[in-house]
């Protein structure tokens, strides 16, 4: 992806401590407090008009890709894959820090392909183009993360504990 992050272009203030973060790239803290940029664009674009909550969405979105372009790349995958994997266990209620079974993983991804997709012929299709074919894949992506030190797994579970738990 490589892309640049956007630049603030206009006078926006950090949620936390008001300083003008204006010119910043989004990815980066306030000088001020050292809060994420990301947080405050999140924070303001619920009640966003027009143009400008197009961009909040625009730019909140880039840095999520951002972010999680490092999984991808370890898991061999796309950057949509491991956003959906992770949108899928935010759907489920998944806290950072509780412990969750391949198969409660890959449990919490199928319901959420029932609930994000109309049709599953479109969502074979389109998670296949994006690298997700069964439960291995989901393992992949869980797996890159824990390599990275993004999750952590238990000393008895590896990524063979989400072969053959549903192919799509």
């Amino acid at each position: 992806m490589d892309e640049k992050p956007p630049r603030i272009e206009a006078d926006l203030h950090c949620h936390n401590c008001g300083y003008n973060l204006r010119t910043l790239a989004v990815d980066r803290r306030c000088p001020e407090c050292g809060v994420r940029i990301v947080e405050t664009l999140k924070i303001l674009h619920p009640t966003a008009q027009g143009d400008m909550r197009e961009w909040l969405w625009n730019a909140i979105q880039a840095d999520n890709r951002r972010k999680h372009e490092p999984i991808a790349k370890a898991a061999g995958c796309t950057v949509d894959a491991v956003m959906f994997v992770f949108d899928a266990l935010r759907a489920s209620r998944w806290k950072a820090g509780v412990h969750r079974s391949a198969a409660e993983v890959c449990d919490h991804v199928r319901a959420y392909v029932e609930k994000y997709f109309d049709d599953p012929a479109e969502a074979k299709d389109l998670l296949g183009e994006w690298g997700i074919r069964r439960s291995e894949d989901v393992g992949r992506i869980i797996y890159a993360a824990v390599v990275l030190g993004l999750m952590k797994a238990q000393p008895h579970e590896s990524v063979r504990d989400f072969d053959g738990l549903f192919v799509l």
